[in-house]
């Protein structure tokens, strides 16, 4: 079930991808004036580089995973687990990328150029899902051939890979190239029934591609979360006790137990998925925090004997040698005695030319000295109007 479900998730993630590009390329090609017909070979194009770009992750892949059964059988189950995690990040993902999709789709580029980076963005992105959904597939697909020889389990996997990505991207192939073939029919010749049975299909085929590619995006999403909590559920006993044990107090039916599971498998995945979005946030924010105060400090820890000179370049005015020393990796956080920065001596002087540079190069004229004075109040004591002004501007 899991492997389905990850198919009709990869299948979303194709088809939205192609829709995206379908829609840009009309609009480039519509401004330049080279379009007459439909785009779909455009669409067809980008599914056949995504196929072959498929079968590479598949050929990459399969010698690990039966590398790592030969060598380490026990880390299968672990690695289908953090498989399972990153589907479940992905769907509140997806998610999120629904909400916002209209701004992603929004602008017009103004040149083949641009698009042809949009696609090969969009290319990429389907392609790092492909990998983890291939991953998956074969992993899954390696357990119930485990115990088999090398050469079976190569057999067996390579012949899951080529028929899962055939059977993939010919479906998504048929689904972008709906309209183009729904057009010729409704644009036949042909005079009496058969004629106007063709228009009737071509108007109907045309109508009904958005609402396909809508119903894949629905399920994609769900099935993205199935696949995730399935993949949790195997390697985790208590979340698949818990599972059980909750769908069997709530019925007794076996239809009404397997909806029951499967609801309970998505919101355990939809819990797991917004906790690894939360910790990647907080680990962004957190790395943020680390990296702000390292450019602070670390400058000042390496070049200490640098942004000492800085501060006598400041004393006698050497506005030159300040440069120098800046681009030599001298610290703006460097204090004399009095806590005084080089920002602040170059208040204390009046000299507007190295305030500019200071503060061009990050300066903090907030910052205080060990009176409490910063570099505005040191400004106002001088009554340097202009430098108030560049300061305060700056701040």
């Amino acid at each position: 079930m899991a492997s389905g479900s990850a198919l009709i998730a990869l299948l979303d993630d194709i088809a939205t991808m192609v829709k995206i590009t379908s829609k840009k390329t009309s609009a480039v090609l519509e401004k330049k004036n080279l379009i007459q017909k439909d785009v779909s070979d455009f669409d067809f194009s980008t599914v056949y580089k995504i196929g072959k770009g498929s079968l590479k992750n598949k050929a990459m892949i399969i010698p690990v995973v039966i590398g790592i059964n030969a060598i380490a059988p026990a880390a299968i189950v672990p690695l289908l687990v953090g498989v399972g995690v990153y589907f479940c990040y992905e769907g509140i993902k997806k998610i999120n990328y629904k909400k916002t999709k209209n701004e992603d789709i929004g602008s017009c580029e103004e040149s083949l150029r641009k698009l042809e980076r949009l696609k090969a963005k969009k290319m990429k992105e389907a392609l790092r899902t492909d990998m983890v959904i291939s991953a998956e597939i074969i992993a899954v697909s390696m357990l119930a051939v485990s115990t088999t020889s090398l050469f079976t389990q190569f057999i067996a996997l390579a012949s899951i890979g080529v028929a899962t990505t055939v059977g993939v991207y010919s479906i998504v192939g048929g689904i972008v190239n709906m309209r183009a073939f729904g057009e010729r029919l409704k644009n036949n010749k042909n005079k009496g029934i058969i004629g106007k049975s063709k228009k009737k299909l071509g108007v109907g085929i045309v109508k009904a591609k958005p609402k396909i590619i809508k119903t894949i995006s629905v399920l994609g999403t769900i099935s993205i979360f199935i696949v995730g909590g399935m993949l949790i559920m195997h390697g985790v006993p208590v979340f698949a006790q818990a599972v059980s044990g909750f769908a069997s107090a709530v019925t007794t039916s076996p239809l009404a137990y397997s909806l029951v599971k499967i609801a309970s498998v998505v919101t355990g995945a939809v819990a797991v998925g917004v906790a690894a979005t939360g910790a990647k946030y907080a680990t962004k924010f957190g790395l943020n925090k680390i990296n702000e105060i390292g450019k602070k400090r670390l400058p000042l820890f390496f070049n200490r004997k640098t942004s000492k000179k800085l501060l006598t370049a400041v004393e006698v005015g050497n506005r030159k040698e300040a440069k120098k020393l800046l681009k030599q990796g001298a610290s703006l956080n460097i204090t004399n005695w009095n806590g005084e920065t080089p920002l602040m001596r170059a208040v204390w002087f009046g000299d507007k030319e190295l305030v500019k540079i200071f503060l061009k190069a990050g300066a903090n004229p907030k910052k205080c000295s060990n009176g409490q004075v910063n570099s505005i109040d040191i400004a106002k004591r001088n009554k340097n109007t202009e430098i108030v002004k560049l300061l305060k501007k700056n701040k």
